[in-house]
């Protein structure tokens, strides 16, 4: 059923186009769509999308399998039309796109395991994912854990079964929803040699604080993500 659906864990990075201008034109045929028939932010909220990722595939056609997706869906068109692997534009149905996100190598996430001790007390993953600094150290190494254990499957995003993982993932990707165009301009102005160095700045201070050491060990699992 395609309410089944997670679209936060289908992936948004890699491209599935085999023609990257012809994606792009259809792309801009099908969002266009998107821009007469509702609002373009309410679109990007129900399927996990980020503006900055809809400007970049209208520009160069790289379309990922979330937006491929989020496309079909929304307005009943064939995924392999716009991923170029087949030039039939008006077939779909729930259960074509079930085979397309499977092909690409999506699978429902499992549910959350909570132990016995976590019941008991009353927590919950969300109070959980940002209580202690020990606990975001078990999310790294249960981020790392999770992509050793992908070797040898078709390399796609990685779906993290951690749900601190996910839970980060999702607020990174719901900043990008609400940054202004200003402030991502300057963010992606920074050069690679001055981000290593605020790094390296971020980490000698965390060696004498410890709030900046819990954010350090969340930078690190971001870079997981």
């Amino acid at each position: 059923m395609l309410e089944d659906i997670d679209y936060k864990y289908v992936n948004n990075a890699d491209c599935i186009s085999k023609n990257l201008e012809t994606t792009k034109a259809r792309m801009a045929v099908q969002w266009q769509k998107i821009v007469n028939n509702e609002d373009e932010n309410e679109f990007c909220v129900k399927y996990n999308l980020t503006k900055n990722l809809v400007t970049k595939t209208l520009k160069d056609g790289r379309i990922s399998l979330r937006m491929a997706a989020a496309l079909a869906q929304e307005l009943s068109v064939n995924p392999y039309f716009l991923t170029c692997d087949s030039d039939n534009f008006k077939e779909f149905s729930d259960e074509q796109l079930q085979k397309f996100l499977t092909e690409n190598g999506y699978e429902k996430p499992p549910e959350p395991v909570v132990s016995s001790e976590e019941t008991k007390t009353g927590g919950t993953d969300a109070n959980a994912a940002g209580s202690s600094l020990t606990e975001a150290s078990g999310m790294e190494k249960g981020a790392t854990n999770t992509k050793e254990g992908a070797v040898g499957q078709k390399e796609v995003r990685v779906v993290h079964q951690n749900p601190y993982v996910e839970i980060l993932r999702t607020r990174i990707e719901d900043k990008f929803l609400s940054i202004s165009s200003e402030e991502l301009n300057k963010i992606e102005s920074i050069t690679e040699r001055n981000a290593l160095e605020l790094l390296k700045s971020l980490y000698l201070r965390a060696e004498y604080d410890e709030e900046i050491k819990r954010i350090g060990v969340i930078v690190k699992l971001a870079l997981l993500l």
